[in-house]
């Protein structure tokens, strides 16, 4: 008997450690839990706060990216005005280049034509001189053969009235 309450006594000695270990494990798994507890309590926070990062940068590069396309089309649109602006610029210049090529010949055909002009005055200003020289002389001949004639005729006068 005395071994029987002796064991009796290991079997209480035995329970109570038993016991005390399951609580203590208890505390250790009550305490690991409230860790867990804790630190998803801070992953959870830490992914809203992410998640709302996240919304947050999503709306904003949406907000870029309307304003980018915005500004994309109207470039486009300036791009577009200004290249029919440089269209219609380059063609009147191509008309004025026309139009300055049809100038430079006409030029050069006045100048040509200038050029005929003076030479033919010159060789018409020279033919006259001529002519005038030519009638002058002729002039100056019959002139003097008239007054030739005249002074004969004027002696013949006065010796026909002397006699």
């Amino acid at each position: 008997m005395l071994m029987l309450i002796s064991m009796s006594a290991t079997c209480l000695l035995i329970q109570c450690c038993l016991q005390e270990m399951i609580n203590e494990r208890d505390k250790l798994i009550g305490s690991k839990n409230e860790a867990v507890a804790v630190v998803q309590k801070k992953f959870k926070k830490e992914l809203e706060e992410r998640d709302f990062e996240l919304k947050r940068t999503q709306q904003v590069l949406f907000d870029m990216e309307k304003t980018l396309s915005s500004v994309q089309n109207n470039w486009k649109q300036e791009k577009e005005r200004l290249n029919a602006e440089i269209q219609a610029h380059a063609a009147r210049c191509s008309v004025l280049q026309e139009k300055a090529s049809r100038l430079d010949d006409i030029q050069n055909d006045l100048d040509s034509q200038q050029k005929e002009f003076t030479e033919k005055e010159a060789q018409m200003i020279e033919k006259s001189k001529n002519q005038i020289n030519k009638l002058k002389t002729q002039f100056q001949n019959k002139l003097k053969s008239l007054k030739e004639k005249h002074n004969e005729e004027l002696a013949a006068a006065v010796s026909s009235r002397t006699m």
